[in-house]
């Protein structure tokens, strides 16, 4: 395979679908690394890999990028972590990988890891300073991190795993923990979140605002939530843009929509298939852009919503709902 690096000025290899098992020292006539030191992206994905060959991947020193997603490997190793150490990035999703060792990516460069679509039961990490985290598609069970010095996740991708406790003291910029079993009591707790939070289909049925007050989108849908309990502080949330509501129990269509009052820089807010049942008269804060309200009583869009000269006063709105007869 050497003669795919006889191109010095080449940055990226493509090794990938080629049925590769493993790779042998020997498939590289060069042993000396200053062949391969311009290679900064190597891709070995979709093959039947079972394991990381230490000694080959040592041979390019200045990789950043490796991809290994779509192979068979099964544990990520503490020996593995000498071929993280000047890596950027690293997919190994759609793998088959049980176990992660705790300090394998401690203290070192990588800032994206990709490690959705695997058959992890847990997550321990200790002194981690990744941004970018992609555990997704697993059988999560339990996430721990310990983030040292690190205090902030660019985003921490979660969702669709079986988890019911979600403790972790970091700030985040988006993270996304849909389809779960989370239900936000003594068992769930988080700093900041900057941007979006997206607890869609979980367990939850009593929303603990305390967690958004910097969040910008926000998505709970299709959950348990019924009622808002939600108390408007001195300092109003001002960073919500976006409220998505959709598919939960709600019946009081002005409880669930007053709530704008606190949210005075809303622009956007979806609360389709809920139980909504009676006419009410809607006040809506006029900065908002768009809402969208449906259920089996009745279905309406506004879209624009006029706007009002006054930007603190509101617009009043007439529902009238006509039972579908049965």
């Amino acid at each position: 395979m050497s003669e795919y690096f006889n191109m010095r000025s080449m940055p990226a290899v493509d090794f990938s679908t080629i049925g590769l098992g493993f790779l042998n020292d020997d498939d590289f006539a060069d042993s000396s690394t200053a062949s391969y030191r311009h290679v900064i992206s190597l891709n070995l994905s979709q093959n039947v890999i079972k394991s990381i060959s230490l000694t080959l991947l040592l041979k390019f020193p200045n990789l950043q990028e490796l991809d290994l997603s779509r192979n068979c490997i099964t544990s990520l190793d503490i020996r593995d972590r000498i071929i993280f150490k000047n890596l950027q990035a690293l997919n190994v999703s759609h793998n088959q990988i049980i176990n992660i060792h705790p300090f394998l990516f401690s203290n070192i460069t990588l800032e994206i890891v990709d490690l959705s679509y695997n058959h992890l039961l847990k997550f321990l990490a200790a002194d981690f300073e990744i941004h970018t985290l992609h555990i997704n598609d697993n059988k999560l069970t339990q996430i721990e991190i310990d983030s040292g010095h690190h205090k902030e996740l660019r985003l921490l991708d979660a969702s669709n795993n079986n988890l019911k406790i979600f403790q972790i003291n970091v700030d985040f910029n988006n993270l996304i923990l849909s389809n779960n079993q989370l239900t936000m009591d003594e068992y769930f707790s988080i700093r900041n979140i900057y941007g979006t939070l997206d607890m869609s289909r979980n367990h939850i049925s009593e929303f603990n605002w305390k967690f958004i007050s910097c969040v910008t989108n926000l998505d709970i849908s299709y959950n348990h939530i019924s009622i808002f309990n939600i108390e408007c502080p001195m300092k109003r949330f001002q960073r919500l843009k976006r409220l998505n509501l959709d598919g939960n129990f709600l019946c009081n269509l002005n409880e669930a929509l007053n709530i704008t009052k606190c949210f005075p820089n809303l622009k956007f807010i979806t609360a389709m298939y809920n139980r909504l049942s009676k006419t009410e008269k809607i006040e809506i804060k006029s900065t908002l852009s768009k809402m969208k309200v449906k259920s089996q009583m009745f279905d309406y869009d506004a879209q624009p919503i006029t706007p009002c000269n006054d930007e603190e006063d509101c617009i009043a709105f007439n529902i009238f709902f006509k039972k579908i007869e049965s």
